[in-house]
């Protein structure tokens, strides 16, 4: 017959204990929850917890590795044990829904020897998790450019187009996008690099992701004018200051058109959930 537990505590410091124990890297060492648990049969107090602990870990390491697959192959068997353990001691699981256990791997990754040796992986770990805030976001009826060309021509100056929630932006300092691409394809990826811009100078990626219309996540680069468009948008300017956007890209005569083209092929894309004229 089971002996009874040393010591019976109420509820909440029951639970309190026993998180404490999960949370803990070493489960072999004394805790205060070994109290709490007696000898089952052949199998010790220690070893019923142990259970429960390495269940626990198992069921975090899964979450890791269903949210970053790109990032976990790019480690390698070795280096993403050493990412896990390290990962659990500095920010073990705080929050009720394992959606956002995640939230600091890029932070740790930048933070952390040996991986911030290697800043590609923060911004792998950075890429993955803005792809499932994009899949993840709000949905919102989109637009399309019929609703524009039904606008006035006098309020098209004055016209400001919003962008669908699911719409994020990733600045690349490394190849690291083009890389998880290749992991992806199930190819080696190429050698960790700098961002060359086309003067060779190194520089900035920016991509566009986003959720299309059959719910499917979608990213694409930028180029500069692109980019100055969008984040005018996003600092809610109108038609008119997008076409000053692109002088500096086009000849004065042909910036409407451009900016035109460019609307297009945001409301084909599903990019646009809103238009005020």
């Amino acid at each position: 017959m089971s002996e009874p537990a040393v010591e019976s505590l109420p509820l909440k410091e029951l639970q309190r204990q026993f998180l404490d124990y999960l949370q803990r890297q070493q489960l072999e060492e004394p805790h205060d929850m070994h109290q709490q648990v007696v000898d089952q049969g052949n199998i010790t107090a220690v070893q019923r917890l142990e259970i429960y602990g390495n269940a626990y870990r198992i069921r975090l390491q899964k979450v890791i590795e269903t949210d970053h697959p790109v990032l976990c192959a790019y480690l390698g068997d070795e280096l993403f044990a050493q990412l896990l353990q390290g990962y659990l001691q500095v920010y073990p699981s705080r929050v009720r829904s394992l959606r956002y256990f995640c939230r600091q791997l890029p932070d740790y990754l930048s933070n952390t020897e040996p991986f911030s040796e290697h800043p590609i992986l923060a911004e792998i770990a950075a890429f993955e998790s803005l792809l499932l805030d994009s899949f993840d976001a709000p949905d919102r009826q989109r637009e399309n450019f019929t609703a524009a060309q039904a606008l006035p021509p006098e309020k098209w100056p004055t016209m400001r187009l919003r962008l669908h929630p699911s719409v994020q932006f990733f600045a690349a300092h490394w190849n690291s996008v083009e890389s998880w691409q290749a992991i992806k394809a199930e190819k080696t990826p190429p050698g960790a690099g700098e961002i060359q811009l086309s003067s060779g100078e190194q520089g900035v990626l920016v991509w566009l992701v986003w959720r299309d219309r059959q719910r499917l996540t979608q990213f694409r680069s930028l180029d500069g004018a692109e980019n100055a468009l969008l984040s005018a948008i996003v600092s809610g300017h109108d038609f008119a200051r997008l076409c000053e956007q692109l002088v500096n890209w086009y000849p004065q005569q042909q910036v409407a058109q451009q900016v035109v083209n460019y609307m297009q092929r945001w409301f084909a894309d599903g990019l646009i959930s809103g238009l005020q004229g």
